[in-house]
C-alpha cells in the first residue's frame, strides 16, 4: 500500500493506502481504506471513509459515513453529510453529521451536532451539544457552557450541571446563556441544573436551581434543593 500526502491542490481516487495525509487542497473522489488518515488543510472526501486513525485539525467536508477504530481528535471543522462509528471521538473544535453517530466514548469540547440519533457508552460535554434525535448512553455529564438543544435523552445516569469554569472555545458564539433544552429525559439516576424540559422520568432525581420542568415521573426518591419550576410530580 502506498502513502499519499497532498500538499497543493490535488485529487486522488479511493482505495486501499496507507498513510493518507492532507495538507494543502484536496479532494478523495470514492471510498478510503486506510491505516491513517490526516486532514490539516482543506479537504473533501466523496465517498465512504474506513480508517484505523484519524485526525482533523483543518476542514474536512465529507458526503458519506466514516468509522474509525482508534480515537478521533477534531481540533478543526468536519462537516459529514452522513454518520459517524467507532471506538472514541474527542471533538475540541466543530463537527457535524447530518446522520447518526455510534461511538463507545464522547468528549466534546468544542461544538458537536448530530442530526438523527447519536448512540454511545459515555458522553461527557465542555461544551456546546445539539441532537436531533435521542442522545443515549450509560454515562451522560453535561456541563453547560452555552445552550445544549437535545431532543430526548435516555441512559443509566444523567448529570446536566452549569458550567464550573469560564472556558474559551474556538467557534463559539458571543453568547454565554447556559441552558439545556429537552423534550424527553430518561434514566435511572438524574441530577438537572438549568435544564427546560417537557417530561423527566427515573428513578432517583435530583433538581438543582434553574429548572423549568412540565412533569416529572420518579419511582425512588425525588429530592429538589435549589430554586427551580416544576409543574407536576408523580410517585409511580
Amino acid at each position: 500500500m502506498n502513502n499519499i500526502d497532498i500538499n497543493g491542490l490535488g485529487s486522488i481516487n479511493g482505495g486501499n493506502y496507507d498513510n493518507v495525509e492532507i495538507n494543502g487542497l484536496g479532494t478523495i473522489n470514492s471510498d478510503l481504506i486506510c491505516e491513517e488518515f490526516s486532514v490539516n488543510g482543506k479537504g473533501k472526501t466523496l465517498g465512504r471513509i474506513n480508517t484505523k486513525s484519524m485526525d482533523v485539525n483543518g476542514l474536512l467536508t465529507c458526503y458519506e459515513d466514516i468509522e474509525v477504530k482508534d480515537p478521533f481528535e477534531i481540533n478543526g471543522v468536519l462537516s459529514s453529510k452522513g454518520g459517524l462509528k467507532g471506538d472514541r471521538v474527542i471533538v475540541n473544535g466543530r463537527a457535524s453529521f447530518d446522520k447518526g453517530v455510534n461511538i463507545d466514548r464522547v468528549e466534546v469540547n468544542g461544538d458537536f451536532y448530530v442530526g438523527k440519533d447519536c448512540e454511545c457508552g459515555s458522553f461527557y460535554s465542555d461544551g456546546r451539544v445539539r441532537v436531533k434525535g435521542l442522545l443515549s448512553g450509560d454515562n451522560i455529564e453535561l456541563n453547560l457552557s452555552l445552550t445544549n438543544e437535545i431532543e430526548e435523552i435516555g441512559g443509566e445516569t444523567l448529570k446536566v450541571r452549569k458550567g464550573r469554569r469560564l472556558i474559551r472555545v474556538l467557534f463559539f458564539t458571543k453568547s454565554r446563556k447556559s441552558k439545556l433544552i429537552s423534550n424527553v429525559i430518561e434514566a435511572d439516576d438524574i441530577y438537572l441544573e438549568h435544564t427546560k424540559c417537557n417530561v423527566v422520568r427515573g428513578k432517583n432525581i435530583k433538581i438543582g436551581d434553574g429548572c423549568d420542568i412540565g412533569k416529572i415521573e420518579y419511582s425512588g426518591e425525588l429530592i429538589i434543593n435549589g430554586n427551580s419550576k416544576i409543574r407536576e410530580k408523580f410517585k409511580v
